[in-house]
């Protein structure tokens, strides 16, 4: 089998196998493995080709990984957790009272004792929005 052949082959195996990875680090090889396939058909020997590989690499990980990283890979955080908790709203199940250190929130069907952020006193039934959380406790402001 004619070289050319070997490096097409290694540079699909590595891009099938970045699907699996983050961090576009074995396209990159792949990238290279392809220059590398095209000093084959051009004639050039062994030697050359593992030079071009080498370049080549070093040529995609200096100039398109760094680029791929920036726009492809730098999608919103979405938070989780209990941090996703925070800016949502939610009703008051309990009266939020800080000095008698009292009061529950409803947030998406689940029930949170809740500070008032503000020392405020907040009724039951009234809306509130979430600002922190303290341990397992929100703290909230009205809405």
């Amino acid at each position: 089998m004619e070289y050319w052949k070997y490096w097409t082959i290694a540079g699909i195996i590595l891009f099938a196998i970045e699907i699996y990875t983050p961090g576009f680090v074995l396209a990159s090889f792949g990238i290279a493995c392809m220059f590398s396939g095209l000093a084959a058909v051009f004639g050039f020997s062994t030697g050359i080709q593992l030079i071009v590989f080498a370049v080549g690499s070093i040529f995609v990980f200096v100039t398109i990984r760094p680029f791929v990283q920036k726009f492809l890979y730098s999608g919103e955080k979405l938070a989780t957790g209990t941090c996703a908790l925070i800016g949502k709203t939610g009703k008051v199940e309990e009266r939020i009272c800080n000095t008698d250190n009292a009061g529950r929130v409803m947030v998406g069907g689940e029930s949170w004792k809740a500070c008032s952020e503000n020392d405020d006193t907040i009724e039951a039934n009234e809306i509130v929005e979430i600002k922190g959380i303290s341990g397992v406790t929100l703290k909230v402001v009205k809405k």
